[in-house]
């Protein structure tokens, strides 16, 4: 039996979760039922995006976000952070939590902070899919925002990951042949 908590301020009731189901889903919604199933049923080549936002994440590719001190890379993540909470009006705070090199999902984006935590490895997919969730898309919307992005701006890299279901798998290459 589930013992049902209810937010009254968030106006949803929360439970435990079960098979299937994610703790953050409200009762009866799984976050794999909002997943699009794989990487190909979002990717949209005529996607838009707002202006600036192209220019932004070009930017932090020529910045070549995966090299440097663990510091350095914090430090490019927070620059377009910066710049895309100023193109899209946010305030969406930016943290890091166990960069320990993991699994970068279970990085969050909490609303009732409007924080986004990235934790496990720095990716910039998972970046960009956590802040789709601060602009307010569900899983399947930040899933398209963030994979269509990321095609547009990385296009060679986007070409050499792994696609897994709804997630993008980067090839590990030892770090003497990383480019």
């Amino acid at each position: 039996m589930f013992t049902d908590t209810v937010f009254p301020l968030l106006g949803a009731t929360w439970r435990p979760t079960t098979s299937g189901e994610s703790a953050h889903a409200p009762i009866g919604m799984s976050h794999r039922h909002q997943y699009p199933r794989t990487v190909a049923e979002v990717i949209d080549p005529n996607m838009t995006f707002r202006p600036g936002v192209l220019a932004t994440v070009r930017q932090f590719k020529a910045s070549r976000p995966w090299r440097g001190s663990l510091d350095e890379r914090k430090a490019k993540f927070a620059a377009i952070h910066q710049a895309l909470c100023a193109i899209y009006g946010k305030t969406t705070t930016l943290t890091f939590d166990q960069l320990d090199g993991s699994f970068s999902g279970d990085s969050s984006f909490c609303p009732a902070t409007n924080t986004i935590t990235l934790r496990g490895k720095l990716s910039v997919v998972t970046y960009l899919h956590e802040f789709g969730h601060a602009l307010g898309r569900d899983e399947r919307g930040a899933c398209k925002w963030s994979l269509n992005l990321f095609k547009r701006t990385f296009p060679i890299l986007f070409a050499k990951c792994a696609q897994q279901g709804h997630v993008l798998r980067a090839e590990e290459q030892p770090p003497e042949t990383q480019t």
